[in-house]
């Protein structure tokens, strides 16, 4: 059986990298989805930035076990010639079959729940405390309540550009496209992840210009659990509440793979975040230098 199969090398795939004839190698199997890939829901972009490539880790990252069973009606008989899957790929699918088996990708911990509630408290506090105080020090307190209270909504915002919400829309496609034009602007965050990465260098690209902020676990609601920024990227269909949890997990993975995990304080990560930029902003005023090499270019082109 295996002789009959066609095989098409990744040279051959790689001609296939345009719109219009856009075909990706998902666990060796060649698929054609150039006329789909308008409506993915995911946007266009990541599957012109993996086309002519192997696509699996992403495809996993990205999809439920159940999205499967839609390839097969884009599967155009060809096999990739010479298929292999590098250790490090092989560790990152087990670990995401294993997430499954716990149930983590699934179990929310109410976190949404529990920030819509804390928004509209702090909501009420604040408004009452600027409407029933002339003291300059509640109007200040209220006011930082209120920053807190952009905060939490943030993540509300983030939350929502994973598309949880189509799936009580129903298959109105007016419907589906206002609600994706809506979040689309939080949604780059998300998709442009899969953005400049080639096939088994999945883990190295998500890792790479990716930092943690390390903080005790009663500040995770304040960054809202994406502070654990390493396994979000590598994992992002998991519920910012499960991210603590993988942590461990994650770094026994990059560690065996000699993958970089870094990590710092919140102010030790500001600091490196403004030297960055200065670094960034020196080389850019720089003529002779057409191409800067800075960790804010590194990421740009990392994760789009």
């Amino acid at each position: 059986m295996a002789e009959s199969r066609r095989h098409i090398s990744q040279e051959e795939l790689g001609k296939h990298n345009k719109r219009g004839d856009l075909w990706v190698s998902i666990q060796g199997k060649i698929y054609d989805v150039s006329d789909w890939a308008k409506d993915h829901p995911g946007g266009e972009p990541p599957l012109l930035n993996l086309s002519g490539q192997d696509a699996t880790d992403a495809f996993v990252a990205y999809h439920p076990g159940t999205a499967y069973q839609y390839l097969d009606k884009f599967f155009t008989g060809y096999y990739l010639q010479d298929y292999s899957v590098s250790e490090v790929s092989k560790d990152y699918r087990k670990l995401v079959s294993e997430f499954t088996q716990m149930g983590l990708f699934d179990k929310k911990g109410h976190v949404t729940l529990y920030t819509l509630t804390a928004i509209v408290m702090l909501f009420v506090v604040s408004v009452y405390g600027i409407l029933c105080s002339d003291s300059m020090w509640v109007h200040l307190g209220c006011g930082a309540l209120m920053g807190v209270l952009w905060i939490q909504s943030g993540w509300i915002g983030h939350d929502s550009g994973h598309y949880k919400g189509l799936v009580l829309l129903g298959g109105s496609g007016t419907t589906m496209h206002i609600t994706l034009l809506v979040t689309a602007w939080i949604s780059i965050q998300i998709f442009s992840t899969c953005l400049s990465l080639c096939g088994n260098e999945w883990c190295d690209k998500q890792t790479k210009g990716t930092l943690d902020i390390t903080c005790p676990s009663w500040m995770d609601w304040f960054h809202g659990g994406l502070q654990f920024q390493i396994e979000h990227h590598l994992f992002p269909r998991l519920p910012r509440c499960q991210l603590r949890k993988v942590s461990p997990m994650v770094q026994e993975l990059c560690k065996k793979h000699n993958l970089p995990y870094n990590s710092a304080s919140f102010w030790k990560a500001n600091e490196m975040t403004i030297g960055t930029l200065r670094t960034a902003a020196l080389q850019a005023r720089d003529l002779a230098n057409p191409v800067p090499k800075n960790m804010v270019w590194e990421a740009f082109n990392t994760h789009g």
